[in-house]
């Protein structure tokens, strides 16, 4: 009882304390109580799979009848969470033992602990944290936290900012594969943004050894689909990458197809540490002299992103956007704008930002969605429903809907919550990416986000798709 009364504290001191050097002054100082630090490492280590998502518990919760020790429950949180790291599995059976255990232990102290034992071996305790503050905390024992650096959307406020600042921006080809890079730790195998393994994929590594043999640098990049024909299109190279590397093991056969285009190439001490400080146009540099090398040498498997342009002064930034559509019009996914003033950071920044194929649509709400189990808007307003008519290359017509899940603010989200109802029918402007296919064979909206109410319209638009008529019904058609 003394365990969960003191992991109970800590985690209630977390979830009510702001900022994250306050955070870890409470890591700090109770990092010597061992049921604190046990379940802390359990949830912040990326080598600790539990193959148990919140989704797949609360569906089994729901069927299930009856929940008690005879189905296995474990005695305590700790031996649960022993037994999870052991049979990760996610099956079923696996769950029942976990609701078991909260339902036995939530009985047995006497308190409602049933939601922490849930949320520790989901992974997805809301403690307002990560494992980098974990870390700091923890700096003769950290836990295994693995990170790349990662971009944000295209702002070009920032852009102009940096700019004025007299730092340079280098703009790279946007390539949308799987990432991956030389493992930072132990240098003998390639590895996901998360620090899992991509099986099969040897050739790569032969010559990534080859090339920097003595491991001084770590290579970051995308595994993509290697077009030879240079014929197809980004949604083409992504659809054959995602066949080849969904894979659990990739085949020798099927490894063949695939490269890697490397992005950045930080030096390996530099790689996690975001304050030392080599930056973007030093590495840009040293891949460059790689990329000739990779040239000359005739280097199958791995390839290196060139420079497409540079900007040094604000008016400049007029080229940006006519380039990218230029860009993605000749088949290509986009642009990353790199700044050459920025060392390799891991996590998101605005030192790498994004600009992809964007689409503005004005469409009509049908419908309206409550916030999942457990999250924020839980029994309340957490996104609309849109429809919209295709017509597709066969010139099959149909009517499909999507949920537009991003782009609230916290007021929108309150202000709908009064009365939902009221907003059906409504049109409301989106942000996608594109028009894609979904797992049932109809369509969807890529990445739908919200940008305002449009209550001066009372007709939908797709930018760059035509609207046509058939049969006294009017549809999008991909110009």
């Amino acid at each position: 009882m003394r365990k969960i009364k003191e992991l109970l504290r800590v985690v209630n001191e977390l979830q009510s304390t702001n900022g994250k050097n306050n955070k870890e002054t409470i890591i700090r100082n109770n990092k010597h109580i061992k049921s604190v630090d046990t379940v802390l490492r359990f949830l912040f280590d990326n080598n600790i799979v539990t193959g148990i998502k919140r989704t797949k518990l609360n569906k089994i919760s729901k069927k299930l009848t009856y929940v008690t020790e005879d189905i296995g429950a474990k005695n305590d949180i700790f031996e649960l969470m022993e037994f999870i790291k052991e049979n990760n599995t996610g099956k079923e059976s696996v769950v029942n033992i976990v609701l078991a255990t909260a339902d036995y232990l939530a009985k047995y102290h006497d308190i409602e602990i049933t939601e922490l034992v849930q949320s520790i071996i989901c992974k997805d305790l809301k403690l307002g944290c990560s494992a980098s503050t974990f870390n700091k905390a923890n700096p003769n024992n950290p836990v295994f936290n693995y990170d790349v650096m990662a971009g944000k959307a295209w702002v070009e406020d920032r852009a102009r900012k940096m700019i004025r600042n007299g730092e340079t921006l280098y703009f790279t080809e946007k390539v949308d594969g799987n990432r991956g890079t030389l493992d930072q730790y132990t240098f003998d195998k390639m590895v996901s943004r998360n620090g899992k393994e991509w099986k099969g994929l040897n050739k790569v590594l032969e010559e990534i050894n080859e090339l920097f043999p003595n491991n001084l640098y770590i290579p970051d990049g995308e595994f993509v689909y290697n077009d030879t024909s240079e014929k197809m299109t980004s949604q083409e190279i992504r659809s054959m990458t995602s066949s080849i590397m969904g894979d659990k093991r990739i085949t020798d056969k099927a490894a063949a197809g695939i490269v890697l285009k490397i992005f950045d190439l930080p030096e390996k001490y530099d790689f996690n540490d975001e304050s030392s400080g080599e930056l973007y146009t030093s590495r840009r540099n040293r891949m460059d002299k790689y990329s000739k090398i990779i040239k000359e040498q005739n280097y199958e498997y791995i390839q290196i992103i060139p420079v497409e342009f540079i900007i040094t002064k604000e008016e400049q930034l007029k080229e940006v956007m006519p380039r990218t559509k230029a860009f993605i019009k000749s088949g290509k996914e986009g642009f990353m704008c790199i700044s050459g003033s920025q060392p390799y950071k891991t996590g998101k920044g605005y030192q790498m930002m994004k600009l992809k194929n964007i689409l503005s649509a004005d469409l009509k709400i049908v419908g309206w969605n409550y916030g999942k189990e457990k999250s924020k808007w839980e029994g309340k307003f957490a996104s609309f429903t849109v429809e919209f008519p295709y017509v597709d290359k066969k010139n099959v017509c149909g009517i499909y809907q999507v949920d537009v899940g991003m782009g609230y603010s916290d007021d929108f989200r309150n202000k709908v919550n009064e009365d939902p109802d009221s907003y059906i029918g409504e049109i409301i402007e989106i942000l996608v990416t594109e028009v894609s296919k979904n797992k049932n064979g109809g369509y969807s909206l890529s990445y739908a986000r919200m940008v305002e109410m449009r209550y001066d319209k009372n007709t939908i638009d797709l930018e760059k798709h035509t609207l046509v008529e058939i049969d006294d019904k009017y549809y999008f058609k991909k110009d």
